[in-house]
């Protein structure tokens, strides 16, 4: 080979050792860059050049080119965010972006809500998942969004209550059999006085608007007992008369008469709703019934719901009911398996959909665009989604970050290797250089 092949052959371990130090600085340039991957410079030699000899042909290598550049994609360290939207994935798996019908791939999860409810990267582009309907996950995917406004109110249906009444309780009087229970006469106080037991319950109209319901229980016979279900009259508007009724004064809504077997559980339940003899509503709300959830229904039929009588004071163990007022987004929270929830202050959390990640049978050829996202190329082919750490997939952690898998020592021994290459193939072309002189200067 002649001496100017040996320029060609140094100029191209200058061009490697340049192209490493390049992977090397822009892997220490994104050190801090939230879910990056460190990248990684592959070399190979040129093609030899055959040279006959009396012994038989030899080849000599033509120096070193640029194989591919890839992305290492281990594990970086999880570390914990203030933010609710902030990601991590742990293990296999990326988060799924799109922008402009386009998918794009990406292990930062530094996202955020814009002005139109949907959640989104850095870079703006929308997070992917499984998109929910009235709550209810659906298996089509789509872009994950948050309702920003209120949500509407739901009128209360179901009261369910768990409670025990006293089995010992006194019932050679009945005084609330005797009151009128009309919205005018008697106040809320004196019924809850003359009870043998009670206990409130918050409920909400058509409007959204907030009541109390006051059950005033008491027993009428041996294990037999009659629930009176009172409100504020002040809320109440009487449709026959066409008025609003007292303020403070206790109207009937319904009345439950309730038998006990001798073992403490409940045998019949018989509901009577004053609506069906007076018609009446909230004031401005439109007409309501409720339905008492016991643990037995009218029919006999076992519901939710856990009513006893046993010898131990009467005490509520739990009561709910299924309404609720206007809400207001108050924050986001996202679970270990995706799944995104809006909480809002009227106590709702409602499901807005799952973020899904994505998998490919080789990280591989996955084309870095920039914005630390990636872009699938055909050689890891189509991406796969699913839930977290299911089929291989990773864990998702809310409120925290992954950090760049870039060590800093590794970068330094590998800058020292780079430059000293670099170096010595300097020193090769400075020492071909000094050959082609003194070979001009035979001439």
């Amino acid at each position: 080979m002649s001496l100017f092949s040996n320029l060609r052959t140094s100029s191209s371990g200058l061009l490697v050792a340049s192209t490493a130090m390049s992977v090397i600085g822009d892997n220490i340039a994104n050190v801090n860059t939230i879910g990056f991957k460190r990248g990684h410079a592959s070399f190979a030699d040129s093609f030899p050049v055959d040279v006959s000899y009396v012994h038989g042909p030899i080849s000599i290598g033509t120096g070193a080119y640029i194989g591919k550049t890839t992305s290492e994609f281990s594990q970086g360290a999880i570390q914990i965010s203030n933010n609710n939207l902030h990601l991590a994935i742990s293990g296999n798996g990326f988060f799924s972006v799109a922008e402009d019908g386009a998918n794009y791939y990406t292990r930062n999860g530094e996202f955020y809500l814009d002005n139109d409810g949907y959640v989104v990267s850095p870079g703006a582009m929308r997070l992917q998942g499984y998109t929910a309907i009235d709550g209810a996950i659906q298996p089509s995917l789509g872009d994950i969004r948050v309702k920003l406004g209120d949500i509407s109110s739901k009128s209360t249906e179901n009261i369910t209550m768990t409670a025990n009444l006293d089995a010992d309780a006194d019932y050679s009087t009945t005084p609330v059999a005797s009151m009128s229970l009309n919205g005018s006469t008697e106040t809320i106080a004196e019924v809850t006085a003359a009870a043998d037991f009670s206990s409130s319950v918050v409920v909400y109209d058509t409007l959204g608007d907030r009541h109390e319901f006051t059950m005033a229980y008491e027993k009428t016979g041996i294990n037999t007992w009659t629930a009176y279900v009172v409100t504020d009259g002040g809320d109440v508007y009487d449709q026959s008369s066409g008025t609003t009724l007292t303020e403070g004064s206790a109207f009937k809504v319904a009345s439950i008469d309730l038998t006990f077997d001798t073992d403490g559980s409940l045998t019949n339940f018989a509901q009577t709703n004053t609506s069906a003899i007076s018609p009446w509503n909230f004031e401005g709300a439109d007409d309501m019934d409720f339905n008492f959830l016991l643990g037995l229904d009218s029919s006999g039929n076992a519901v939710d719901g856990d009513l006893s009588q046993l010898a131990s004071s009467s005490t509520v163990t739990s009561i709910d009911q299924d309404g609720y007022s206007v809400g207001h987004l108050t924050s986001i929270q996202i679970q270990t398996d995706g799944t995104v929830r809006g909480v809002y202050d009227n106590g709702q959390d409602i499901v807005v959909g799952q973020v899904t990640v994505a998998i490919f049978d080789s990280t591989n050829g996955l084309e870095r665009v920039g914005g630390n996202v990636y872009r699938a190329t055909r050689i890891p082919g189509e991406p796969s989604f699913g839930v977290a750490n299911q089929g291989g997939r990773g864990d998702i952690f809310g409120s925290s970050l992954e950090a760049s898998n870039v060590d800093i020592e590794d970068e330094f021994v590998s800058m020292i290797t780079a430059q000293r290459s670099y170096q010595a193939n300097s020193r090769v072309l400075s020492a071909t250089n000094e050959l082609l002189r003194e070979l001009v200067n035979l001439v």
